[in-house]
């Protein structure tokens, strides 16, 4: 039943006339179609290995997968570069990453039930977490570095939630759990799954308070999810091949399927003709 994904990236651009990146692998091939979004290249950036995840930053590109190495790349004079890798073979494929935690350039969970922190610069791994036979599936990070929040999500619906040298595990999902996110002030909590729910918390010290469920008739497993910044709207990326928009309000009245008493749903939008399993979300002027 496994399916082996995409083993390359794609790189745009915000412009038109692109001429292309070149890879240390070999040149990308360049479009010079003129639109708003200009594919500058295919970059084969694990080789015969499946790139599992990636993260951007404004001059480099992080990037991982099932050949359990974390590779940082770099932009520079049109040209994308390895800078720097950290090999984890002893830990398995690293199934998730998020760069948000202050201590470490990435924070990795992998299949073999490790979180680990990682420093690409200096080529160390810190193991953070070991829970053998979980798998970790999605990981999220918010605060400074005296004071921040760290949570994942492992593939048999487990919760994992880090504060002030503690650990907090808490069953969150029958079956599959998808993602996690945190909103960016860290006062709530948005899960996923394959129990075709989304499950919300607010967070105060080491406590998850239920803030929440969302269902909906037509939500299959929940891929992705994303809380915008002001914590009242939150996108869900599903199984059907939409984005289903919803709206976190207090006291809003219980009308049947499609609502909790917390959250209501909004609108759909479609245009993909299979499941979408990604999705980012970036907010003007916050």
């Amino acid at each position: 039943w496994y399916q082996r994904r995409v083993r390359e990236a794609v790189v745009s651009t915000q412009s038109t006339g692109s001429s292309g990146i070149n890879a240390e692998y070999g040149a990308a091939e360049t479009d010079t179609t003129e639109s708003d979004n200009i594919l500058a290249g295919i970059l084969p950036f694990a080789g015969d290995h499946e790139v599992v995840t990636c993260s951007t930053e404004p001059d480099s590109v992080i990037t991982a997968g099932e050949d359990s190495v974390c590779r940082l790349w770099h932009f520079k004079n049109k040209n994308l570069k390895i800078a720097s890798e950290v090999k984890c073979e002893e830990y398995g494929i690293i199934n998730c990453l998020t760069t948000k935690h202050p201590k470490f350039t990435v924070v990795a969970g992998t299949n073999q039930g490790y979180i680990l922190g990682l420093n690409l610069m200096e080529r160390k791994v810190t193991v953070l977490l070991s829970r053998k036979g979980l798998g970790f599936q999605s990981l999220d990070c918010q605060g400074s570095r005296d004071n921040y929040i760290l949570v994942a999500l492992t593939t048999t619906g487990m919760l994992l939630y880090f504060r002030d040298k503690d650990w907090i595990e808490r069953k969150v999902h029958d079956g599959f759990g998808l993602c996690v996110q945190l909103s960016h002030d860290g006062l709530l909590l948005a899960t996923g799954g394959a129990d075709k729910t989304v499950r919300l918390f607010t967070i105060d010290g080491l406590k998850l308070r239920e803030a929440g469920v969302i269902r909906h008739k037509n939500l299959k497993w929940v891929w992705n999810l994303q809380i915008s910044h002001d914590k009242e709207h939150i996108f869900i990326s599903a199984s059907e091949g939409v984005v289903q928009l919803w709206r976190r309000k207090d006291n809003i009245s219980d009308t049947g399927e499609e609502e909790d008493g917390t959250v209501k749903f909004c609108r759909a939008y479609s245009g993909h003709e299979k499941s979408v399993v990604s999705l980012a979300y970036f907010e003007r002027n916050t």
